[in-house]
């Protein structure tokens, strides 16, 4: 996970995470692995473009979704665009799709999404 300086001075669990960290250098943290086994892909998660108190979900369509994750997964990406870019359609096409919104605390944030997970699988 990567803290910008304004995520670490506004966000106090953050300035935990990066505590220790080289000033001026890009802070940076390791949240703690995730404890269950990964499986098939059920769901998508697109994280929103915001923060709030405490993090939540709600579902969302598919054009939502595309739009959401498109930009990071084509940047991340970056041969094959247009097979990466149908690849991910036909995933969105496939699948339900949940906007995460992030609360202020990251480790809060990863429990409450693997709670999501853990939910979905059931």
């Amino acid at each position: 996970m990567k803290l910008t300086p304004a995520a670490v001075g506004r966000f106090a669990a953050a300035a935990r995470l990066a505590a220790g960290a080289e000033p001026f250098a890009k802070p940076t943290a390791r949240l703690p692995p995730c404890p269950s086994r990964q499986g098939p892909i059920t769901a998508l998660a697109c994280l929103a473009g915001r923060f709030a108190e405490a993090p939540s979900a709600r579902p969302i369509g598919k054009a939502r979704a595309y739009a959401l994750l498109a930009p990071s997964t084509v940047f991340l990406m970056r041969t094959a665009t247009r097979e990466t870019a149908a690849r991910l359609g036909r995933l969105v096409e496939a699948l339900p799709a949940f906007e995460l919104v992030p609360g202020r605390d990251p480790a809060e944030t990863a429990r409450f999404a693997l709670r999501l997970a853990r939910e979905a699988a059931a």
